[in-house]
């Protein structure tokens, strides 16, 4: 059985002046990454269209916007810039490597401590 193809997109920010790659197919793009990182897979098929092409563009209705939306709105969902893919699944934290995922659990913990400081500050004041 052969991997589907994730599907990509090359996109530039305005403003940001670097482009990167983002996918189209995004429960794709976490069970790669949980493969690569057991080692199962190193390497995805890869289908890249350019932004204005018909199947990034086309419309469709999107319930959570309540319109239609183009493909590339409702797939580009990412508030890390693509670091991760939010999905509801026990291998959430095996779609990176392990000192990545360390990284982040220290980042989260700073982050948790930071709030947890700046709240006891405001009702203290």
């Amino acid at each position: 059985h052969a991997f589907p193809p994730l599907e990509l997109v090359y996109y530039e920010q305005e403003g940001a002046g670097d482009g990167r790659y983002f996918s189209l197919s995004n429960r794709r793009l976490f069970v790669f990454r949980v493969l690569r990182v057991c080692g199962i897979l190193r390497m995805a098929p890869v289908i890249v269209y350019p932004f204005g092409s018909e199947r990034v563009q086309r419309l469709r209705w999107d319930p959570s916007m309540g319109r239609l939306a183009t493909k590339w709105e409702r797939c580009f969902t990412t508030s890390n810039c693509g670091l991760w893919v939010r999905a509801r699944s026990r291998f959430l934290e095996l779609q990176l490597p392990s000192a990545v995922v360390r990284g982040i659990g220290f980042a989260r913990r700073a982050a948790m401590r930071a709030a947890s400081s700046e709240a006891t500050r405001v009702v203290r004041s």
